[in-house]
C-alpha cells in the first residue's frame, strides 16, 4: 500500500512538473493579459468620473462581482481548501525544484551559530601563498 502512494506521488509530482514547465512559456503573456484586462476595468470604472460623469451601476462587471462574491461566501470551506492546496503545491514545487537543482546551502546555513565556532580554526596560508610571500621577500631586499 505504502509503495503505490510513493509511485503515485512521484508520477504525479513529474506530471505535474512537465504540465507546469509547459505553462511556463506562456507565465509571461498571461500575466501581460492580467494586467491589461485589469488595467481596462480600471479606466472603466474611474475615467467616467474623472471626466465629470457618474460611475457606471448595475450592469456588466457588478453583476459578475456579486455573484462571484456569493459564491465564494457561500462555499468558504471549498474556497479554503483550494487556497491551502494551492499553496501546498506550489511550496512543494520550489522545493522539488530546488533539491533537484542542488541549490547551495542560504546564509544561515553556511553562518556559524556563535562567535566562539568561528575563532574555533583560523585559517592558515597555503603552500602557494608561503612562496608568494617569500618570494616578494626576496624582491624587496635586492
Amino acid at each position: 500500500m505504502l509503495l503505490a502512494l510513493a509511485v503515485l506521488a512521484a508520477a504525479a509530482a513529474t506530471a505535474l512538473t512537465r504540465l507546469l514547465r509547459r505553462l511556463a512559456r506562456y507565465a509571461s503573456r498571461l500575466a501581460g493579459g492580467l494586467l491589461a484586462v485589469s488595467g481596462g476595468y480600471l479606466v472603466y470604472y474611474w475615467l467616467p468620473p474623472l471626466l465629470g460623469g457618474t460611475r457606471p451601476s448595475g450592469g456588466g462587471l457588478a453583476v459578475l462581482a456579486g455573484q462571484a462574491a456569493t459564491w465564494i461566501t457561500t462555499h468558504q470551506a471549498l474556497v479554503l481548501f483550494l487556497a491551502a492546496g494551492l499553496i501546498l503545491t506550489s511550496t512543494a514545487i520550489a522545493i522539488a525544484s530546488r533539491r533537484r537543482a542542488g541549490a547551495s546551502p542560504t546564509m544561515t546555513e553556511t553562518m556559524p551559530e556563535t562567535v566562539s565556532d568561528a575563532d574555533c580554526c583560523p585559517p592558515s596560508p597555503s603552500p602557494r601563498s608561503r612562496e608568494d610571500a617569500d618570494h616578494g621577500a626576496r624582491d624587496s631586499t635586492r
